[in-house]
């Protein structure tokens, strides 16, 4: 038994006190959601909609070929365990020696590792913003190309050689995309000059573009079955990725900074020195 007058030890003097504060805290956040709800914009379920879709278009186009790009270089998830031999080892039991065995070709270029740079992933964020806002659908189908040559590049070693596919593939990339970019008028009798005029402004040099023919004679060669007039290898491959590499970036900048141009110009914004790095 307790006196009716004592007050139970939980309902002291500093509980009420706290439970009065967290009450007060309460009511304070409520009253701001209130305010907040009621001073907020309608909600627009179509506007909605479509930045749900543009979210789910940037997942889709969000890969790994812009850093390809945008770096001139390989980059994936993984490298090719086997690339130039069959096996981690080969052991012969009665001398109890190493024997080596490798492929005549390596599944994949010792690629310099480096980390990336912020103007290489600048790049790569140009050419996504260019595909996200800007790209027609046949310019994407020319990227979309490009990254099938990648894959079979990351599937390539001493068990399934995809050099010839992928070399096919980088360069059907090249003409899609100079057709898709206006600079080819997509009739093959003009293709090779229509090249080189692309590729001149980019390299001012003759053996450059004499290198350029080669391989894309030699893709002409492969893609009827013919014997192609040099060996195709992952270097020559390499060779023909960097020409799409350089192409799209060059192509991407100039697209993006005349959409930049065409909306300040509406806006009435004076263009910033220097354009795009």
């Amino acid at each position: 038994m307790r006196p009716v007058n004592q007050v139970p030890a939980h309902w002291s003097k500093d509980f009420v006190e706290h439970l009065r504060t967290v009450h007060f805290a309460l009511i304070a956040v409520s009253a701001g959601l209130i305010l907040l709800v009621l001073s907020a914009r309608q909600y627009n379920a179509a506007t909605a909609l479509v930045q749900i879709e543009e979210i789910l278009d940037l997942k889709h186009r969000w890969c790994l070929q812009w850093v390809n790009i945008a770096t001139v270089g390989y980059f994936w998830w993984y490298l090719p365990d086997l690339a130039s031999s069959f096996c981690e080892e080969v052991v012969d039991l009665d001398t109890n020696m190493r024997l080596r065995v490798d492929y005549k070709s390596p599944g994949m270029m010792n690629w310099k590792r480096t980390a990336l740079k912020a103007p290489q992933l600048q790049t790569a964020g140009i050419i996504l913003t260019h595909l996200m806002m800007w790209a027609t659908k046949e310019q994407s189908l020319a990227y979309s190309r490009y990254m099938r040559g990648i894959a079979l590049l990351s599937k390539n070693d001493v068990f399934g050689d995809f050099t010839g596919e992928a070399f096919v593939d980088f360069a059907h990339a090249f003409r899609m995309a100079l057709a898709s970019y206006g600079d080819w008028d997509g009739v093959p009798e003009n293709f090779e000059q229509a090249a080189v005029a692309a590729l001149d402004k980019l390299w001012n040099q003759p053996e450059i573009l004499t290198e350029f023919k080669a391989l894309m004679d030699a893709a002409d060669a492969l893609e009827k079955r013919q014997p192609p007039s040099r060996p195709i290898n992952l270097e020559e491959t390499i060779k023909l990725k960097a020409f799409c590499d350089a192409y799209l970036v060059s192509r991407a900048q100039r697209e993006v900074q005349k959409a930049i141009r065409l909306r300040q110009a509406t806006a009435g914004v004076a263009p910033p020195e220097g354009g795009l790095q």
